[in-house]
């Protein structure tokens, strides 16, 4: 019992050690945690605001009162941007919440019980991707109403399918070992057999591609939001801040207004993953740093 918890922990301390050492993850994880912190606190201690129109200040450039200047109503850009960054992130770890949870056991009984189960939810999953991603959510969305709620419901719902897969790959593999055999032939249950043993050595692949899936639905919320399908105005996220920028006035003329938010997009999406990167790296037991 000790010997396998000492295993345990130099497993954990030996991935933590390359993971620290993978440079790109552990900036990424900084910029992450910065951004978070950024977005929950800025709005508290300089009680921003990014509803309330300036009309003395219409578009106008970067400057003392709006340092990244206003969007064509007036809006301070600043306070949009750090509002939208709570949106986008919500969207983007909440969604994959969602996949996470339905594809996960989905996957893990398709794996583990094989037969007409796994041939009933492979077969689904096969429905569900035969479609392209960004069409189906544009029809559901349209269906639905755009909103916060609605677009991260509908991206964690039509990624289950990404997890589903993946973990029934790991379930075969990991279904026919010694050890799982062993709980079987002494009367183990099959709930515990899954959990305790088959889910417990799948942990790997599914925060792999638990970073995966956060920043693509980042970037499927942004879409949205540009295409007008997304996150709707007043409400602010990254993507319909770029909305704007799909007039070439501001396009040429106004670069504060798409600029600030296209770069946040792109740090965010790059160092979520890097930090997926990092996790991979770490967690391979035949890639030595």
């Amino acid at each position: 019992m000790d010997n396998n918890g000492g295993k345990d922990e130099s497993y954990f301390l030996d991935a933590l050690r390359k993971f620290l050492n993978h440079k790109p993850a552990f900036a990424g994880v900084c910029v992450l945690i910065l951004e978070i912190l950024c977005v929950v606190l800025l709005p508290i201690i300089l009680t921003l605001d990014p509803y309330t129109s300036n009309p003395a200040a219409f578009g106008a450039a970067p400057a003392p009162g709006h340092f990244l200047g206003t969007d064509s109503i007036g809006r301070d850009i600043f306070a949009r941007v750090v509002y939208g960054g709570r949106t986008s992130l919500l969207v983007g770890l909440l969604s994959t919440l969602i996949a996470m949870c339905l594809g996960t056991p989905l996957g893990l009984l398709a794996g583990y019980y094989r037969g007409w189960v796994e041939a009933g939810i492979m077969r689904l999953a096969d429905i569900f991707m035969s479609f392209p991603s960004m069409v189906l959510i544009l029809v559901m969305v349209a269906v639905v109403g755009p909103s916060v709620w609605s677009v991260t419901i509908i991206i964690g719902v039509l990624g289950w399918t990404q997890f589903a897969r993946l973990i029934h790959g790991s379930v075969l593999s990991v279904r026919e070992k010694e050890y799982v055999e062993s709980a079987r032939a002494i009367g183990t249950p099959d709930f515990v057999i899954m959990i305790k043993y088959v889910l417990a050595n799948c942990f790997a692949p599914i925060l792999i591609a638990a970073t995966f899936m956060t920043a693509n639905a980042i970037i499927l919320e942004s879409s949205l939001s540009f295409l007008g399908m997304g996150v709707q105005p007043p409400q602010a996220s990254w993507g319909n801040l770029l909305f704007d920028a799909q007039s070439l006035t501001v396009l040429s003329r106004r670069p504060w207004q798409w600029v600030p938010p296209g770069f946040m997009l792109v740090l965010t999406v790059l160092s979520i993953n890097f930090i997926g990167d990092g996790v991979r790296s770490a967690l391979d037991p035949k890639i030595r740093l």
